[in-house]
């Protein structure tokens, strides 16, 4: 046997080694069969040698699912040579083997592999008692875990063996850190009002294997300083022969309770104090007799007896018969739990009524059950709430007699909480269906909600819009506004009016004004038209051009700076005939000698008439101007009249006198009469 390498003499080796291990050994071909095995061998898996030999090791009880297959045992030996692992194996009766098996090559004198030699040592108790141990451990650490006081293990020296979480927070201390350290060393104790450093309760435990307890003045000082006040016990820890092997410290931080001890002392006298000085009034009832035990100053100040008096009466005497079931059957309950009832009526000691919230809660009171109950005067309140009940009733009484719709609703749920009769006849009982189904038959909000505008800083305002419900086919004008309802809620009142009419009468005077306005762009003259305040409202093509002003321009400007006409002859300004209209409501025209002015100093020499216009009462709204641009026809006229005049004085001064005797008394004539307007002498002279 040199470097690994083995020469095999089984008729050697067989007798005189391998029988005597107790390690069962098996010898295989590379293929895995079974060529030896020793009596350890057969003996572990409960077989017998002739059973074994010849048969592979992959028919004996293998656990696929645990350690490592024999495949993967075989196949690592042979491409490194050995292998070493455990393997969980069962023998012919079932019972699970785990082993700890090493394999190695065996190889020839020439160095080849021929076999492979398995020596497996049975580990079966020593696992199962690692399991055990492991449980046991996992389990007492669970168990210190979950325990709520604070527990440290100490072995017989004192030192710091195990610590649960809540040791740990209280002391400072990982169990890391605390570890092999001394006890001392990590539960440090002083006394809470000397602060003196006190003994470790662990020393003395294990000096005399009793139990310690802790003094109700201990404080711990834990490693970051703050100081907590504790109650504890020390035990002993003894092994099966009794022996004391350490010892165990559980401890809790008491330092709420003393706290709340502390609180109670003084509550009880800050309770005395309130009681006799507190503005609610207390009444304690005994829960078999119903009769008063105790009753404070505010109290009798309400009922008006004095506390003798009351201690004397029981609780019917304070209610009226006609609540006795019902003030009977909430006492009852009010002494399983506490509980509050609302304005319950009382009575007086003078007979009249006050009415009051009342508070129970149960409480035993020298060992006897009692109620205490806290009584706050909610006349006033009542009252008030029956005014604003009867205000609410007159509002919907109002609603309901209004014929325009109107509804209230919820604007957080949009529920609708109440819908006057011409809301109903029009769309029908809501019943739990909310606002935008029932009057839009949409499947969500509406997308034109006005909540937003209603709610937040602008509760309390109007908001008035218009809209068109495609369910009714009507236009409404809506008045939305955020209103506080009688339980306290912020909801969305809305009434709306029908305006389908007056759409229709808007529409058909749409229709009307673009008609006109199309009329008044056909006509050939200029059109201005005022209001009863002669500003500009309308003015057409014609009238903008000659003004030099456009209607967007002129829209809402007083007609005369506008239309700014003056006399042709000496540039005068004349009075607008508009004015005219107005002050005495009939026609009225421009003398013939008018010039308008345009904005851009245009001179136009017009002609005009102005009229009133007028409602159906008769009653004058406006004005109408229509004017024409006569410069042409002016000058035509001027012109001729030039001309003639030239024309007389060229003949008068070139036909002989005998024909100006004929001719001149015509035309002297003529020129008289025109001048005079005498008719009859015209009439004469042609003759």
């Amino acid at each position: 046997m040199t470097n690994d390498h083995y020469t095999v003499d089984w008729d050697h080796l067989q007798p005189l080694v391998m029988n005597q291990i107790q390690d069962a050994i098996t010898i295989t071909d590379l293929q895995g069969r079974i060529i030896y095995v020793n009596d350890a061998e057969c003996r572990l898996i409960q077989r017998t040698r002739e059973e074994l030999l010849g048969a592979s090791v992959f028919d004996y009880g293998e656990d696929q699912t645990r350690g490592s297959s024999q495949h993967n045992i075989i196949e690592q030996t042979l491409q490194q040579g050995s292998w070493r692992g455990e393997v969980v194996n069962y023998n012919s009766s079932g019972e699970e083997l785990i082993l700890d098996c090493r394999t190695q090559l065996v190889y020839d004198a020439q160095g080849n592999a021929v076999a492979m030699c398995g020596i497996a040592t049975d580990i079966t108790h020593r696992k199962r008692m690692e399991q055990t141990l492991l449980a046991s451990e996992n389990n007492l650490a669970i168990t210190l875990n979950s325990i709520g006081d604070a527990v440290i293990a100490t072995d017989n020296r004192g030192c710091v063996t195990r610590m649960n979480p809540v040791a740990e927070r209280l002391t400072g201390w990982s169990l890391e850190e605390a570890r092999g350290q001394p006890l001392r060393d990590i539960f440090r104790l002083c006394d809470v009002h000397t602060r003196e450093p006190l003994n470790d309760p662990v020393a003395s435990v294990l000096h005399t294997g009793e139990l310690a307890r802790l003094a109700n003045n201990t404080l711990l000082l834990s490693r970051d300083g703050v100081a907590r006040q504790i109650a504890d016990s020390a035990a002993p820890i003894r092994d099966a022969q009794g022996q004391i092997i350490g010892a165990a410290l559980v401890f809790r931080d008491v330092t709420d309770e003393y706290r709340m001890r502390q609180m109670l002392r003084e509550s009880e006298a800050r309770y005395k104090a309130l009681f006799v000085s507190a503005n609610d009034g207390i009444l304690v009832a005994d829960a078999e007799t119903r009769r008063f035990r105790y009753a404070n100053p505010a109290i009798c100040r309400l009922l008006g007896y004095n506390a003798d008096e009351l201690i004397k009466l029981t609780l019917y005497d304070i209610h009226p018969p006609e609540i006795h079931k019902l003030v009977d059957d909430k006492f009852n309950y009010m002494l399983q739990q506490s509980h509050k009832i609302h304005d319950i009526p009382c009575r007086r000691k003078d007979g009249s009524i006050v009415y009051v919230d009342i508070s129970g809660t149960p409480m035993i009171l020298d060992g006897r059950p009692c109620n205490v109950g806290f009584f706050i005067d909610t006349t006033e309140r009542k009252k008030a709430a029956d005014k604003i009940r009867e205000n609410h009733e007159q509002l919907l009484a109002i609603m309901d007699a209004n014929p325009d719709p109107v509804y209230v609703a919820d604007p957080e749920t949009y529920e609708i909480l109440h819908i006057n009769r011409a809301l109903l006849d029009a769309f029908g009982e809501p019943g739990s269906r909310k606002c935008y189904e029932h009057f839009h038959n949409l499947p969500s909000p509406c997308p034109f909600c006005t909540n937003q505008r209603i709610f937040g800083n602008n509760f309390g305002k109007d908001y008035i819009w218009e809209f068109h419900n495609s369910r009714s086919k009507r236009w409404y004008r809506c008045l939305d506004r955020g209103i506080v309802w009688p339980d306290g809620r912020k909801v969305r009142y809305e009434m709306a009016v029908d305006i389908t009419a007056l759409k229709r009468a808007e529409e058909a005077l749409r229709e009307s004004v673009e008609n006109l306005s199309i009329t008044l762009q056909s006509i050939g003259d200029g059109v201005i038209a005022t209001d009863e305040g002669g500003r500009v409202v309308n003015m057409n093509y014609v009238a903008e051009k000659m003004c030099g002003w456009n209607l967007k321009e002129a829209r809402g400007r007083v007609l005369d700076e506008v239309f700014c006409i003056v006399n042709a002859d000496t540039g005068r300004a004349v009075e607008n005939p508009v004015h005219r209209v107005l002050a005495l409501g009939r026609v009225a025209g421009l003398a013939n000698q008018t010039m308008l002015i345009s904005r851009n100093g245009i001179r136009h020499q017009i002609a005009d008439t102005a009229a009133p216009i007028k409602d159906k009462n008769g009653a004058v709204v406006g004005v109408v101007l229509v004017f024409s641009d006569v410069t042409e026809k002016y000058r035509a006229e001027k012109s001729l009249k030039e001309s003639e005049e030239r024309l007389k004085n060229h003949w008068l001064k070139r036909i002989p006198f005998c024909v100006s005797y004929i001719i001149a008394p015509r035309i002297i004539c003529r020129s008289f009469v025109q001048c005079w307007g005498c008719r009859r002498h015209t009439a004469a002279v042609r003759k």
